[in-house]
């Protein structure tokens, strides 16, 4: 095997430093993967929930709503209700794994209504972070612990930026 001559040498190391010298100027970095999607449920999230902030937002958590929710509706696997003053929080989650439709939503508005006629507003949500934040706090409220409502408030801003 001959080495390579001198001059092929020098065109190699040029190119190496030209790509070098290019990739580096254009920003270029490794950096981790990160979830595209907002939705990720973090399973940890139980620990952020409970160190934070408890501000007076008078949620109450309805799990007689949500099991009739659950019971009524066939697509529903599971359903979580929050209620702040005369405003009502829905996650749900669905057996299908879809988002929600104008059909799902208007059952779940009639469910509501039947059980709660006071309620002035109610929003539904599939957002699984939303879902599984609502659980946590409803199943520390039920257990008699405080946990943070500031993100219950922040979720509740992110999924719904205008409420009705």
């Amino acid at each position: 095997m001959n080495p390579l001559p001198f001059s092929r040498y020098k065109k190699v190391n040029a190119v190496a430093l030209l790509f070098t010298t290019l990739i580096s100027c254009s920003g270029f970095s490794f950096v981790r993967d990160r979830e595209p999607d907002k939705s990720h449920v973090h399973i940890n999230d139980a620990n952020s929930l409970q160190n934070a902030t408890v501000k007076k937002t008078a949620f109450h958590p309805r799990p007689g709503v949500a099991s009739a929710i659950a019971a009524q509706i066939q697509n529903v696997a599971f359903a979580i209700v929050l209620q702040r003053k005369d405003d009502l929080y829905v996650g749900i989650a669905t057996r299908d794994g879809k988002n929600l439709t104008p059909l799902l939503e208007h059952q779940i508005m009639t469910t509501v209504q039947s059980s709660v006629p006071t309620a002035q507003h109610i929003l539904i949500s599939t957002d699984k972070t939303l879902v599984n934040h609502f659980q946590i706090f409803s199943s520390s409220f039920l257990h008699g612990n405080t946990s943070g409502s500031d993100l219950i408030l922040s979720d509740i801003e992110r999924v719904f930026p205008h409420p009705k």
